[in-house]
């Protein structure tokens, strides 16, 4: 059978602490007073926050973890590698966000578990795109245990579109159908509407492959609906390009 892969449809999730009010030049000066190191630490991860260039702003990522010390609370520690695992990811160097997300998860008891979903669920797309599919499912379902533990029903709906997509990529057909398909129940059950465009678009991509071709524009053409109405830009791209694209195997 021959596959198609146009436009898969992740979920990216973000990590990091609320956008901290006090203006960067102000967070710099107290930076320079502070004499605690711990409190230093927190400084640099707030200065980390405040700046819109990541990539300038690094430095005081790198900072943080020199001021790292067997002293240094756990929590802290696991902040800093996690808003490090965050920055590899986005810049895709997942070998060091597999690295930093194993520093931060020695000290899973002192991560909160929204942060922990994260973090696994980085583990997951940094496995995903090192193709090592295995691994990214075991990782995600990691973060699929901390959801249900914590009554957190809501956030399944990303981790389980997330698992589908491995599976697609596995050419497991029948599971990824599954994943993707209790994602989608659960985007509608609390209305994300916007989750929902990424299940609607992964079931059409599932049931393309598996020769359903009117199933799978009816996906593509649910999913365009909502895009539209969210004025989702990037969506519509995608949705437009799986459709002219399955048209077009159809003609062959």
């Amino acid at each position: 059978m021959k596959l198609f892969f146009k436009y898969l449809f992740p979920f990216i999730t973000a990590i990091g602490f609320s956008q901290n009010s006090v203006a960067i030049d102000s967070l710099e000066q107290l930076l320079q007073k502070e004499t605690i190191t711990e409190k230093k630490i927190v400084l640099h991860l707030k200065l980390y926050e405040n700046k819109p260039n990541k990539d300038k702003a690094f430095v005081n990522l790198e900072q943080a973890e020199e001021l790292i010390s067997d002293a240094t609370q756990d929590s802290i520690k696991a902040n800093v590698y996690l808003l490090k695992s965050q920055y590899y990811l986005k810049a895709h160097n997942y070998d060091e966000v597999i690295n930093y997300v194993g520093k931060a998860l020695e000290f899973r008891y002192a991560i909160s578990a929204d942060n922990l979903i994260k973090a696994y669920s980085d583990l997951g797309s940094a496995n995903y795109y090192k193709t090592k599919y295995k691994e990214a499912i075991r990782a995600h379902q990691q973060a699929m245990r901390v959801c249900e533990t914590n009554g957190y029903t809501e956030r399944k709906a990303r981790v389980l579109n997330n698992i589908g997509i491995t599976y697609i990529k596995l050419k497991d057909w029948k599971n990824a159908e599954k994943y993707m398909y209790d994602s989608y129940e659960l985007c509608k059950q609390f209305n994300n509407q916007r989750g929902a465009t990424y299940t609607l678009g992964n079931l059409g991509i599932i049931y393309k492959n598996l020769g359903q071709f009117d199933d799978a524009i009816s996906m593509y053409q649910k999913s365009l609906e909502i895009s539209l109405a969210l004025d989702d830009k990037v969506a519509l791209i995608r949705n437009y390009t799986n459709i002219g694209s399955l048209y077009d195997n159809q003609k062959k």
